[in-house]
């Protein structure tokens, strides 16, 4: 015989397993970098290679454009970033001190200039980062300040 308990305890259990859950996923220590690669008169370029490399772990990761000249790099720790972008027919960028914080989709769309692929345009500073995507903000809470 079944106790009558059981279906309130199983709701409970059901309802403490969703709010876990919900709680978890706003968990997150990765952020979103993504943007579009154009030339200079606006137009896409697709197959353009982008790295994004860590300055604190020299973290590697590689996308390359779409048709649509967008990348994207989900799932990107957060610190502080150089982004190195090349096109064939294009001079190269590199942008150092990129700063992708927890939760952010951060965009950062460049322009080449047309130009050998040998030369490269390095820019050392960039703009603060713009938050297009969303409201949302995100912290680090260290346990002291629990």
């Amino acid at each position: 015989m079944q106790s009558k308990a059981f279906p309130y305890i199983f709701l409970a259990s059901v309802c403490l397993l969703l709010v876990a859950l919900s709680t978890a996923e706003g968990q997150t220590s990765t952020a979103t970098l993504k943007g579009t690669i154009t030339d200079p008169k606006g137009s896409i370029i697709p197959g353009a290679t982008v790295k994004a490399q860590s300055e604190d772990t020299g973290l590697v990761r590689t996308a390359v454009t779409e048709e649509s000249g967008l990348y994207v790099f989900n799932f990107l720790p957060v610190g502080k970033y150089v982004v190195t972008v090349s096109a064939q027919g294009f001079k190269g960028a590199r942008l150092q001190n990129i700063i992708v914080e927890i939760g952010q989709t951060r965009t950062l769309d460049l322009e080449l200039e047309v130009g050998a692929v040998e030369q490269t345009v390095e820019v050392t500073e960039s703009a603060p980062p713009l938050e297009r995507e969303s409201a949302v903000t995100g912290s680090d809470v260290q346990s002291q300040q629990i």
